[in-house]
């Protein structure tokens, strides 16, 4: 008898490793195969297969009889389509359309999964691999221009105390007298409490945080740890992180064409309550108690007024917390610093005099 179609597979028992070439057809009885050399094809019918199974969305293998099965294997994407439009409505074909579906739509959900986690992935881990890579090669003269045009922007929205501004600057060089950039800082005359850094050593102090500071060693802290966003690039991270993968790009290519930092500039308002992560802030923190340690100041004073900030709150959280947030274990840290290095603290009767010149006593 001749059959229309004939199939190369392989037969196998069940447990053995060796196969042997077989030659597989179809008809409405069941499956006609020979293995081998053999001369004499035999009936497979359908009923005497226990299952069938696909995979790859084409390999498909046949147990049959009893165990240890016999198997025979085909990997002609012909030979499945055949199967399910010879014997639809059998329930071990049936079966296996259910399985395709099954495996099509475990397929979907497993490229869905590699697609999110690349996302993800380029997103926490090659994004912010970049961002290191850019601000570490980000000249100083850009960066320079960037804080330049932002702090620009602020002075013309802001109400600024030059005789104060005066004052903080000298107030932080008693601090930070060997800063390897030039700083300049603003007081702004502003209620709302917050201090934050620009880019190139810029740094803002809002009459708001000041008011509510009672002693020189806060003010210490704050400009100590706004110093230590500027030294680190703290800032430039953040607003990097925020632009997107072109900018960076741009960077890296070495493009000319830096008509994005003026896009910047006309936002300068925003670093106000630009947020740094955990990491950011703990490092900062770090720096500015070496700054601390380094002229023998209190060293607690930073976190007692964000402490005490905390505790004031009524309705509103000062911009300040928001943008610099305090959790517990930051407490922690900053307390487990002092305790791992205690040193000797010296009064400082100018820091005095100039803080109650700033607060206008």
């Amino acid at each position: 008898m001749n059959y229309i179609n004939y199939y190369t597979a392989e037969y196998r028992i069940y447990g053995q490793k060796e196969s042997l070439p077989a030659q597989v057809s179809l008809n409405e009885s069941g499956f006609y195969y020979k293995v081998g050399e053999e001369e004499r094809e035999q009936l497979l019918r359908i009923a005497e297969i226990v299952s069938i199974h696909t995979y790859n969305t084409y390999k498909v293998v046949l147990n049959f009889g009893d165990f240890p099965y016999q198997t025979l294997t085909c990997k002609d994407p012909a030979f499945l389509s055949e199967i399910k439009q010879q014997f639809k409505g059998y329930e071990v074909v049936d079966a296996l359309s259910k399985s395709s579906k099954t495996t099509y739509i475990k397929y979907l959900l497993f490229l869905a999964s590699f697609f999110i986690g690349l996302i993800l992935f380029f997103y926490f881990v090659l994004v912010p691999w970049l961002v290191n890579k850019a601000v570490t090669h980000f000249p100083w003269e850009q960066e320079k221009k960037l804080g330049e045009m932002m702090y620009t922007k602020i002075k013309e929205q802001e109400k600024a105390n030059p005789k104060k501004s005066l004052l903080l600057e000298h107030f932080f060089y008693q601090l930070c007298d060997s800063a390897q950039n030039p700083v300049q800082i603003l007081f702004a005359d502003n209620p709302v409490v917050n201090a934050y850094a620009l880019p190139g050593g810029f740094i803002v102090i809002n009459s708001g945080i000041v008011n509510q500071m009672v002693s020189p060693e806060e003010l210490a802290g704050v400009l100590a740890h706004e110093y230590a966003h500027v030294r680190k690039k703290h800032t430039l991270k953040s607003m990097f992180n925020t632009l997107g993968f072109s900018v960076l790009l741009q960077l890296f290519l070495g493009s000319q064409d830096h008509s994005w930092l003026n896009a910047i500039g006309w936002q300068a308002q925003e670093l106000s309550q630009l947020k740094y992560s955990r990491s950011l802030e703990t490092e900062a923190d770090e720096e500015a108690f070496k700054v601390l340690k380094n002229k023998s100041l209190n060293p607690h004073g930073l976190i007692t007024l964000f402490s005490r900030l905390q505790e004031n709150e009524k309705v509103n959280m000062p911009e300040i917390l928001s943008t610099h947030p305090l959790p517990e274990d930051r407490i922690k840290k900053f307390n487990n610093l002092i305790e791992a290095s205690p040193y000797p603290v010296i009064e400082k009767p100018y820091l005095e005099l100039l803080f109650n010149q700033i607060k206008g006593k």
